[in-house]
């Protein structure tokens, strides 16, 4: 088993418990606040026109339809299926079933959130963090906010693509990721912190376990190599040495004190030398020499130390080991170890068992480390493409690489609408830094306390706003994706500040959070009312069995009247560029999405559809200006009524 790997430790009971503990506490406060912050989803049919597409196609296929053509949009497969799973529930006359869904997404985000900045900062950091996304969840424009559309479902994926990054899971990572793009196609740029997670944890880890495997086999081997050899030197030495010096000691001795002192004399230096001997070198080679090795065994020495023991280098070292022993009382058998066993332990058999230990538990840890890093990689990746590969076969292959990527050039540009874009863009940016009054001067704030948040949180919020301005439209719904990792860095830059502080930034987020949730309440839905109007207008004049097209940007219509769509596309925008709000400039048949007009044509040739609804009132896409819709009202149908400017046409006998 490679030494690299490792095992996660398991909690003690007591940790178990403070767990369970700390959640216990915290969730029930996070599902209360979402239920709350959420309550105005519940005041209206519907919010938003996304919300009525979504709904539509959801009953499209609940009658057979298929993604990508017969029911159409530029948008991935996830959450048309996630409202026929809804609509299957609860039946396809009521959102209920989604609001809830949505209510459960915004918390699901918000406990990851919260479980992120638990483990890197605390607990006291995790509930801020959790309660500050809550808070600030609704901070763009209602229609935008309280609308169950494509971000709210995204950014639980987003935060469990990070969550699942930060704990080392990184084939988990990579699925969450390819959830976020199935979802909305901007929800990918998550992978750019992801990718950032992996590179910074699999360096560290890997030179990490390559050092401390690598010091530790090297000590080890240097300890055994020394004690067994210590042993077997100071014996031969001390022994030799020994009887030496007692021959000598003996003869001064004996001249001094005669014959009995020669042999008591003899005799206990004997036994002292040898012992003092035996000590002092299975002492040093076992002890000193020992450590000083493995310390060298850790560095650049001990490169160079092992690639010159064999020359002089080795001799040098050699020398040194037996230094200390050259200075004692018993300077010749220092000098005589030095060059006989114990030189042979320092210089032969020590430094190439050192050199080769750390030489080859490098080479075999750095290739471990080296594997299990591609299999990490290999994961992630495979995590993150293979689920939007099984979608597109799943699907239509080349209707979900047309409209999810390669069929929206005209709806990405800037062109002709400039100002139109940047007004709407700063409108709704301003929205957001209100909603967010208590988080952004945190981010401004620079202490030496302060503690520097991890690049990845950076990277999520610089990737986030690249996906916002994404197709440069710039809608309110799209500034949703910024808001975990805003929580995320405000949440890091209140760590060691006063609890004032923390104090104050909640406070502020819930007094926005209260006007933006009395503005959803309170403000009126004029586009719903007169959707609702049409709604009734056209269903009184069809029967349920007849499809209509509604030429608006409305496509909720369709859902209000129950009524089937007698085109796949849903809006005028997808035939005329205009659904990327743009005004004027590039509007008209010969922007719309390429291939839609034959298609729409021949729709209309193979099934005329019983009422024509033109709501444009006056909008760059009136039917004066689409020759296509022109011709078809000119030809076979008749103006039957007028409902606050929008003309109803109906099929003449």
């Amino acid at each position: 088993m490679c030494a690299a790997s490792v095992i996660p430790r398991t909690p003690s009971p007591a940790e178990s418990t403070a767990r369970a503990g700390y959640w216990t506490r915290l969730l029930p406060l996070l599902t209360v606040l979402a239920c709350v912050t959420r309550v105005p989803s519940f005041r209206h049919p519907l919010w938003s026109p996304d919300e009525g597409y979504l709904a539509v196609q959801a009953r499209m296929l609940a009658h057979g339809g298929t993604l990508y053509e017969t029911v159409v949009d530029r948008k991935p497969p996830l959450v048309p299926l996630l409202y026929q799973a809804a609509f299957a529930l609860d039946g396809s006359d009521s959102l209920t079933v989604v609001r809830v869904l949505a209510v459960l997404a915004q918390l699901l985000t918000a406990v990851l959130l919260a479980s992120l900045a638990r483990r890197r900062w605390g607990d006291r950091a995790g509930g801020t963090a959790g309660v500050l996304y809550l808070l600030v969840s609704i901070g763009v424009n209602p229609e935008d906010a309280q609308a169950a559309g494509f971000e709210v479902f995204m950014l639980p994926c987003t935060a469990a693509a990070l969550w699942c990054a930060d704990r080392r899971r990184w084939t988990a990572a990579g699925l969450a990721v390819a959830a976020a793009f199935l979802v909305k196609q901007t929800g990918g740029a998550v992978l750019l912190p992801v990718l950032w997670l992996w590179y910074r944890g699999t360096g560290t880890e890997r030179r990490g376990v390559v050092g401390r495997a690598g010091g530790a086999e090297g000590r080890g081997v240097v300890g055994r190599a020394g004690g067994a050899d210590g042993r077997r030197v100071a014996g031969r030495a001390g022994g030799a040495e020994g009887r030496r010096v007692a021959g000598s000691a003996g003869g001064a001795d004996g001249w001094r004190s005669g014959g009995p002192a020669v042999g008591v004399g003899r005799w206990r230096l004997l036994g002292f030398a040898a012992g003092v001997d035996r000590w002092r070198l299975a002492g040093f080679a076992a002890g000193a020499d020992r450590r000083r090795l493995a310390g060298l065994a850790g560095g650049a020495e001990r490169r160079r130390s092992v690639g010159l023991a064999g020359g002089a280098e080795g001799r040098r070292l050699g020398g040194s080991a037996v230094g200390a022993g050259r200075r004692g009382p018993l300077g010749f058998a220092a000098r005589a170890g030095r060059r006989g066993p114990l030189g042979g332990v320092a210089g032969a058999d020590r430094w190439p068992l050192l050199g080769v230990a750390a030489g080859a538990e490098r080479r075999r840890l750095a290739g471990c480390a080296a594997g299990a890093d591609r299999r990490s990689l290999l994961g992630l990746v495979a995590g993150a493409v293979l689920p939007v590969l099984a979608a597109a076969l799943l699907t239509d292959p080349a209707g979900f690489l047309f409209w999810t990527v390669t069929g929206s050039g005209a709806y990405a540009s800037l062109t002709g609408s400039e100002l139109h874009v940047l007004l709407r863009g700063l409108g709704n940016a301003a929205i957001l830094a209100a909603a967010c009054a208590g988080l952004l001067p945190l981010l401004a704030r620079k202490t030496a306390r302060t503690p520097r948040p991890g690049a990845e949180l950076w990277l999520w919020l610089a990737a986030s706003g690249a996906a916002v301005c994404a197709g440069f439209h710039f809608f309110g719904h799209y500034y949703l994706q910024l808001l975990p990792p805003l929580a995320l860095l405000a949440t890091a830059a209140l760590q060691h500040a006063p609890r004032e502080r923390t104090t104050r930034t909640l406070l502020v987020s819930a007094c926005c959070c209260v006007l933006f949730l009395t503005w959803g309440l309170l403000a009126p839905r004029p586009e719903l009312a007169h959707a609702q109007r049409l709604a009734d207008a056209t269903a009184r004049r069809t029967d349920p069995g007849e499809k209509v097209l509604i030429w608006g940007m409305h496509p909720e219509t369709y859902w209000l009247a129950d009524r089937a769509p007698a085109s796949r596309y849903l809006t005028a925008g997808l035939l005329t560029n205009y659904s990327g709000g743009r005004d004027g400039p590039q509007v008209g048949e010969r922007y719309a999405v390429p291939g839609t007009l034959p298609v729409f044509r021949a729709e209309l040739a193979a099934h005329a559809p019983a009422l024509v609804v033109d709501d444009s009132r006056g909008l760059p896409y009136t039917p004066d200006r689409i020759p296509t819709l022109r011709r078809l009202l000119t030809a076979r149908y008749e103006e039957v009524e007028r409902v606050d400017g929008a003309v109803l046409y109906a099929r003449t006998p």
